[in-house]
């Protein structure tokens, strides 16, 4: 089943990373590209959080990823039409897509594996697959057709995409047996503090000498981490210190692959975690509005301090995040 759900997040990230990789060559003023930029993100992350509750209020979480998923045909849309106009609507409804479908997507992963650890790092290396060739396909193209009008090419893995989500029409969320105690407002505390301490993808190559190659590193390292991630996420859940030095990466480029260990561990370990805490949308939904409530502080923080400074703010957020960490029971997560 998590390999289904993996083909549907390959393609999906073949189209919109795909899109999205035309974001900078599109609106060249830093300016308007920030605006952009943050307010796509953010009002991503925040309807997270409603459409989680939602998804579970209405027993409709199906309905909720096959909406959200079929939104990411903007991009090919906005090759129809191609005006800029249309390529800034299409970056909007796209990042909404995803706030509708990711905490009822992870729902139904979580109530229907029977590792969440093994299919949370499945369905990353299968996304970061599909988030590598988008774009590179989208590259090669435009030199032959321009950039916008390349992007039609999107539709044909947009309908095999469609195709495979009518596959899993049938899934339905039934709670998992708790095996952690996790409360929204320690799970809430836990992603906010996580988010606020771990540098963003986009920001961690801002040292690097080639910043497309730095975040093609931080990707493939990504990949290659989530199936450790995936495998020992209940010891390497304490890990999240050390990750936190991956902040240090805006200031030398060696700690890039730090960078890429530390989103493996908030797209499987939180996922898996979330997982065996009942597996609800609305945690789901709830932890990701904080994880990118935390990602925009840490974006305004990060790049006034210096490298020292740096460490001691990661380190300290990082560190108090744990205090935040689900019970098994009466007793913490063994430690490592």
């Amino acid at each position: 089943m998590e390999y289904l759900f993996g083909l549907v997040s390959m393609l999906a990230d073949f189209v919109y990373e795909g899109g999205r990789s035309a974001i900078p060559a599109e609106i060249r003023d830093p300016v308007e590209l920030g605006i952009i930029s943050g307010t796509s993100e953010g009002l991503g992350y925040l309807l997270r959080a409603l459409s989680g509750v939602m998804a579970d209020k209405l027993g409709a979480h199906y309905l909720f990823m096959f909406l959200g998923y079929s939104l990411v045909v903007a991009y090919p849309i906005a090759a129809l039409i191609p005006s800029l106009t249309t390529f800034l609507v299409a970056v909007v409804v796209e990042r909404i897509g995803k706030a509708i479908r990711s905490p009822a997507r992870d729902a139904l992963v979580a109530a229907n594996v029977e590792d969440p650890g093994k299919a949370f790092a499945i369905i990353e290396v299968m996304d970061q697959a599909g988030a590598v060739a988008g774009p590179l396909t989208l590259f090669l193209l435009s030199s032959y057709f321009g950039l916008r009008e390349s992007m039609v090419v999107f539709f044909i893995p947009y309908i095999i995409m469609i195709l495979i989500l009518l596959k899993l029409r049938n899934l339905k969320v039934v709670p998992r047996k708790k095996e952690v105690v996790w409360s929204a407002g320690s799970a809430v505390a836990f992603s906010f503090l996580i988010g606020a301490s771990f540098v963003q993808p986009i920001l961690s190559v801002a040292s690097a000498p080639q910043p497309v190659l730095g975040y093609a590193l931080v990707m493939l390292v990504d990949a290659l981490a989530s199936v450790l991630m995936g495998k020992f996420f209940r010891k390497l859940v304490y890990l999240a210190p050390l990750l936190a030095l991956s902040s240090l990466s805006l200031k030398d480029w060696r700690f890039l692959p730090l960078a890429g260990v530390a989103i493996a561990y908030t797209e499987v370990v939180v996922r898996a975690v979330i997982a065996e805490a009942g597996g609800e949308g609305r945690l789901y939904g709830l932890a990701y509005a904080a994880l990118g409530l935390g990602y925009f502080v840490g974006g305004l923080v990060m790049p006034s301090l210096s490298e020292a400074e740096l460490a001691v703010y990661s380190l300290a957020l990082s560190g108090a995040a744990l205090a935040f960490l689900p019970k098994r029971g009466e007793r913490l997560i063994p430690k490592l």
